[in-house]
């Protein structure tokens, strides 16, 4: 009995005590496990999966840096290629398609929108909403923009910094990255993307033909459509220089001369008493507003409405209208064809419609002599936003701080680049040239 009390009198005492032993035990496992040499596993090995890349157009040059474009993203530059940390792309899947267009200083370029690419002078149809855009050409440093599609925004053009091996270090300056667009209305919004454009109805319109004083002259109809004016030709060794930025123009139906005009009739309108041995040269030495004499003169003579084409007439016309076929001159690829220039016209002029005429049977539209046109010139590289806002019928600037007009086509002196049917020539309004010449529109 004594045993038994002494047993209940030390449990008594060790019952307070009992968690605090209880911890101790736990510790005590715990730390054996962390201690003790845990058996060795093999990892099942995962392998990587290779990141989508696209080859490098232009040349793999250039050093790993980073820059910042003007929104404040940070991107990095890698074999010669941009790169956004923070890829754009918000889109609005149920908004209307945009019908966009792209132009850039460097021939060739390519344009990539979501993998997939682009020539610099083609247009693509995309929905409102922000895109990272990549552009890549032979000799310049790649480029990335973030542009914004919408209404006001359908035409993006790009400046490239060309590539310096001397310069390989400078990160890439900021004014050379930019874009801009111009007003244009959206086109209607399709069922389906895939579906095809509608086929054009070509209209075969009689030329209409017109006597002055003895002397007879044809106007040949162009029908009314929509170009890709400034377009640059796909000719590999054809470089026109300095071109503006390719853009899509719609000009309404009209008549435009068959021939520029000739000596003959230049006299038969204006009553000139001079004679020329060659009356069927193309009339030259004639300043912008010599022209404009001669027109109101013709109108008046024949009660018809004549006036000098627009840049937009004058290359949609020289393109060959509806039924153009993307040639470099005015007619063929292949120019002594088509005209007289300075591989081929000696320095001498030559009877207009000895060439081969153009698809809308238009004569010496490239060569012979550079063309008036009623446009004002302008900068080329000034914001869009103050050139003339208009795609349908353009007309050009209202003024020019120089008073220079527009010139198309080249001359019997030119070079073949400077015939090319895409390029401009700004030209002072008073200058009188044995080069330069015009040919008249008639207002349907």
């Amino acid at each position: 009995m004594r045993k038994f009390i002494v047993i209940l009198f030390a449990m008594m005492l060790l019952m307070p005590l009992a968690p605090a032993l209880g911890q101790i035990v736990r510790t005590k496992q715990n730390t054996q496990q962390l201690t003790s040499p845990t058996p060795k596993t093999q990892q099942s090995s995962k392998p990587s999966t290779p990141a989508t890349t696209r080859s490098n157009k232009s040349s793999a040059r250039g050093t790993t840096h980073g820059t910042r474009n003007r929104s404040g993203r940070t991107r990095s530059v890698t074999g010669n290629r941009y790169h956004s940390t923070t890829p754009t792309r918000r889109i609005r899947e149920n908004g209307p398609l945009y019908d966009i267009s792209f132009g850039c200083n460097a021939n060739g370029a390519v344009i990539i929108i979501d993998d997939e690419e682009y020539n610099v002078d083609d247009s693509c149809m995309l929905r409102g909403g922000s895109y990272t855009v990549e552009v890549e050409a032979e000799g310049y440093r790649d480029y990335t923009e973030v542009i914004e599609v919408d209404e006001e925004n359908t035409y993006f053009y790009f400046e490239l910094e060309e590539f310096d091996d001397d310069d390989v270090e400078e990160e890439p300056v900021d004014e050379s990255q930019s874009s801009f667009g111009f007003r244009t209305s959206p086109p209607p919004a399709a069922e389906e993307e895939s579906e095809p454009a509608p086929t054009v109805v070509i209209e075969d319109l009689p030329n209409e033909t017109f006597t002055v004083n003895g002397v007879t002259f044809s106007m040949v109809y162009v029908q009314g459509g929509t170009y890709v004016r400034y377009k640059l030709p796909d000719v590999d060794d054809l470089q026109p220089g300095s071109v503006p930025p390719a853009h899509r123009v719609t000009l309404s139906s009209y008549y435009i001369g068959m021939h520029e005009v000739t000596c003959q009739l230049w006299y038969a309108v204006m009553a000139d008493s001079v004679v020329k041995n060659h009356p069927l040269e193309p009339m030259s030495n004639v300043s912008w507003d010599d022209c404009n004499v001669f027109l109101k003169k013709l109108s008046s003579l024949t009660g018809r409405t004549f006036r000098l084409p627009t840049d937009a007439e004058w290359e949609y016309a020289a393109r060959g209208g509806v039924k153009g076929q993307g040639y470099a001159f005015s007619g063929s690829n292949n120019i002594d064809e088509i005209a007289w220039y300075n591989g081929n016209s000696e320095n001498e002029y030559h009877d207009v419609g000895l060439k081969k005429p153009n698809e809308l049977g238009i004569y010496d539209m490239t060569g012979g002599v550079w063309e008036w046109c009623s446009d004002f010139s302008w900068n080329w590289r000034q914001e869009i936003s103050e050139r003339s806002p208009a795609l349908f019928n353009p007309m050009g600037p209202e003024s020019s701080t120089r008073n220079t007009h527009v010139a198309r086509g080249g001359g019997l002196l030119s070079e073949k680049e400077n015939c090319c049917v895409c390029r401009p020539d700004p030209t002072e309004a008073s200058i009188r040239s044995d080069e330069l010449g015009f040919r008249v529109v008639l207002v349907k």
